[in-house]
């Protein structure tokens, strides 16, 4: 392989880690959002619960001042009771009684269910605070995680670019400018291509039998069709053949 593509390609290799990294970085913005908005989510949910709990002891207060005022108006009833004159207005009275006898036991039925109602959303409300604090913890541990990979990645890239500036002091001018030049028209920043079965591997255009055989020799060519630049890698050698190889120099 010509010794400057034999470079490009270690470029190449660097730049792909660089941008692998930032596209990593890039991202942990978006998953610190959805951490967040899974935790506002959850959080609405407790509050919603705990709202009804509130509602719902209100409403059974409301009911047992109900209560409270109708036993006092029965109790009314029952003294007036002993005053009444006439037989019509006894019965009269028998009827009042009853009426608040029955809206009583009503209004008891309803603080029964509130109170029911208040231990299932105590439940709820128990269950939905654990998972919150759950989530919380486990929020706060990849936040942590997230940080020290930013850390971390920004290091590595730091490392890889010194290593690049280094590598790319020894690459032809020429070469490189246009490396760079392919490099940045390119989506993924991908400026060469490897010829496979007399194919690009990036856009899987035929390449010219003539173009594959001077990339043997060492001519620098680019693909007709994406432009990148292209190389050849040289063929594994079977196993019988090192085994073969290794036989003769031992």
């Amino acid at each position: 392989m010509n010794a400057d593509l034999g470079q490009l390609i270690q470029l190449q290799e660097l730049d792909l880690q660089v941008v692998e990294l930032q596209k990593r970085i890039q991202q942990i913005p978006n998953e610190l959002e959805e951490l967040n908005s899974q935790l506002s989510q959850d959080e609405a949910a407790l509050a919603a619960i705990q709202d009804n709990g509130k509602e719902n002891d209100a409403q059974r207060r409301r009911l047992e001042r109900d209560v409270e005022d109708l036993r006092q108006k029965l109790a009314k009833y029952k003294t007036q009771l002993m005053d009444v004159k006439t037989n019509q207005e006894y019965q009269a009275m028998l009827r009042e009684i009853d009426g608040v006898e029955r809206a009583i036991q009503e209004k008891e039925d309803e603080v029964l269910e509130r109170m029911l109602e208040a231990d299932e959303l105590a439940e709820q409300a128990a269950a939905a605070d654990r998972e919150l604090q759950t989530l919380r913890q486990d929020a706060a541990k990849r936040q942590q995680e997230l940080k020290a990979f930013t850390s971390e990645a920004d290091q590595r890239i730091a490392t890889l670019r010194d290593e690049r500036e280094r590598l790319s002091r020894s690459v032809p001018g020429e070469l490189l400018g246009d490396y760079q030049k392919q490099a940045s028209k390119q989506k993924n920043g991908l400026a060469m291509a490897e010829v496979r079965n007399q194919s690009c591997q990036a856009c899987h255009v035929k390449v010219r039998p003539q173009v594959v055989a001077e990339i043997r020799t060492g001519k620098i060519h680019s693909c007709d069709s994406c432009g990148r630049i292209l190389y050849l890698l040289a063929p594994a050698k079977p196993e019988g053949s090192l085994a073969e190889e290794a036989r003769k120099n031992g």
